[in-house]
């Protein structure tokens, strides 16, 4: 009862966030990137202009003119971080965060991800996130804020086919 509406965690798992914390301070890159975050976890909210969408995003540091975020892997190499960074729609996100911020009025040049493995040795990459990454994202996003205005206008929201659709193979 004293303790009521707090979050618990395993002292394992303390352990574990606490060791991911200490590398990524200890990072010569990521120890400067992060002591560049000038606002942390920095909140904004805007109504999108081409849809009407009211919109909002919190990232996780604010250096100038660079977007950090932090992204807890399994594998943080090139390869797997990649995959996991489209199939986890963080271009999107990171895209939705840039559309936020120059909303505004806070340009961001640049786009840094810090990726951590939650795995001892807790090992850390730090990845720049490509324009190019950044506009395709940005078509991406405008047609679910599309969608999104649609169905607040029509009450139908989209699903799945209604129909049998043949499943992909990978």
């Amino acid at each position: 009862a004293e303790h009521a509406g707090k979050a618990f965690l395993r002292a394992d798992a303390g352990e574990a966030l606490r060791q991911i914390s200490v590398t990524a301070t200890m990072h010569p890159t990521t120890g400067k990137l992060l002591a560049a975050c000038q606002q942390r976890e920095a909140s904004v909210a805007w109504t999108d202009a081409a849809t009407g969408v009211p919109c909002k995003a919190r990232a996780d540091g604010m250096a100038p003119g660079i977007l950090v975020d932090l992204k807890t892997c399994r594998d943080a190499s090139p390869d797997a971080f990649a995959r996991d960074f489209r199939s986890l729609r963080y271009d999107i996100q990171f895209a939705h965060y840039r559309a936020g911020l120059a909303a505004v009025g806070s340009d961001v040049e640049d786009v840094a991800v810090i990726a951590i493995e939650t795995q001892a040795p807790y090992a850390v990459a730090v990845y720049r996130v490509a324009d190019n990454w950044l506009i395709a994202a940005e078509e991406r996003r405008q047609r679910l804020l599309e969608q999104i205005a649609e169905a607040r206008a029509t009450g139908v929201w989209p699903t799945y086919p209604q129909d049998v659709i043949e499943l992909p193979m990978p």
